[in-house]
């Protein structure tokens, strides 16, 4: 039940609060912060499932996605 009511409830609130379209648009800090949540999340699951090493390579790699994401939006806005 968990497989199917989780990734549902993080679909919806990327939809209602983090996409492009979202009809609740977050912006700044706020969208960072709830980002960096639903990639922990994720990476904690794995986690308490015992998959240390996906864990471990998800949270990199979504860590370093994000930052890369920050950083050019940043060269971007500094762009003009």
């Amino acid at each position: 039940m968990g497989a199917i009511l989780i990734p549902l409830l993080v679909a919806t609130i990327w939809a209602l609060f983090g996409s492009p379209a979202a009809t609740f648009n977050l912006v700044g800090i706020y969208k960072i912060g709830l980002e960096l949540s639903i990639f922990n999340v994720a990476a904690y699951l794995l986690f308490k499932l015992q998959h240390l090493s996906l864990a471990v390579a998800y949270g990199s790699i979504a860590l370093f996605i994000s930052i890369l994401i920050i950083w050019l939006k940043i060269l971007k806005n500094a762009r003009g």
